[in-house]
């Protein structure tokens, strides 16, 4: 992995590992290099749909997610859901089942997913034996809680068009990370689903999109999701961005 170091300012390790301390980079990579090694013998598949841990079940493995999309998601008595974060290829999830003994929310696949993944006392044994392995499981619980706040900034204080701006930038600037997008995307969520995350009607979510389709900005074509004119998504996302996405996605809407 390339990366931002005392030596060498590199935005590909800034992007990897977003606002790190650059001391740290070399355990965030070795840390990360030990865990995935571990996991790779422990692979997964599940179906669109399926679910990966239940609401309030006991659960003793963190994962790392190999290919695919997937959602922690909570739902209500009365059957409304809340997408509550969004996994995307190469991120590590479940980290919480190291230190809770029922999880909060459920983990669901939004597409065909195929994980790696180790048993939390393996996670922890690692962790005691190498500190960059600790390193890098309190990283990963800094950048879900980094992305956790961005996203209650964006339903608390963001209006629909800056909710979906946000949200398609969002997942372009990881899966553009991850190596898996150029022009555009493969989005494998449904309307309902999205307005599961953005905290919005499905008739809302809808008139957004078509809005930003006929204004040129984006377009949808066989489940796949192109923003045409970034300087227009990105100005609509920057009010309820953090500093680091909207360094990520500069004024003028390039990509850094």
């Amino acid at each position: 992995m390339s990366g931002r170091s005392a030596e060498t300012e590199s935005p590909a390790g800034w992007a990897r590992f977003p606002l790190h301390r650059p001391e740290l980079l070399g355990a965030l990579q070795r840390g990360e290099v030990v865990l995935t090694r571990a996991m790779a013998p422990n692979a997964r598949i599940f179906r669109p749909g399926e679910k990966i841990l239940e609401e309030a079940e006991p659960h003793g493995f963190v994962y790392w997610l190999r290919t695919g999309w997937v959602a922690r998601t909570r739902r209500l008595p009365d059957e409304r859901n809340q997408i509550i974060a969004i996994f995307l290829p190469g991120d590590f999830f479940g980290v919480k089942t190291i230190f809770l003994v029922q999880q909060p929310d459920a983990l669901e696949a939004l597409s065909a997913v195929t994980v790696e993944f180790l048993d939390c006392r393996e996670v922890l044994n690692l962790a005691r034996q190498d500190p960059d392995v600790g390193i890098r499981l309190w990283w990963q619980i800094c950048e879900d809680q980094r992305r956790l706040h961005s996203w209650i900034t964006g339903l608390g204080r963001g209006n629909a068009e800056e909710r979906i701006a946000a949200m398609l930038l969002d997942f372009r600037i990881r899966l553009r990370r991850a190596g898996l997008a150029g022009e555009g995307f493969r989005l494998p969520m449904t309307q309902q689903q999205m307005a599961d995350y953005l905290g919005l009607t499905v008739v809302h979510v809808n008139r957004v999109l078509r809005r930003l389709r006929e204004a040129g900005a984006i377009s949808v074509s066989g489940g796949r999701m192109t923003i045409r004119n970034i300087q227009a998504v990105a100005q609509l996302a920057r009010p309820i961005q953090d500093v680091f996405d909207r360094s990520t996605t500069r004024p003028d809407g390039e990509s850094t």
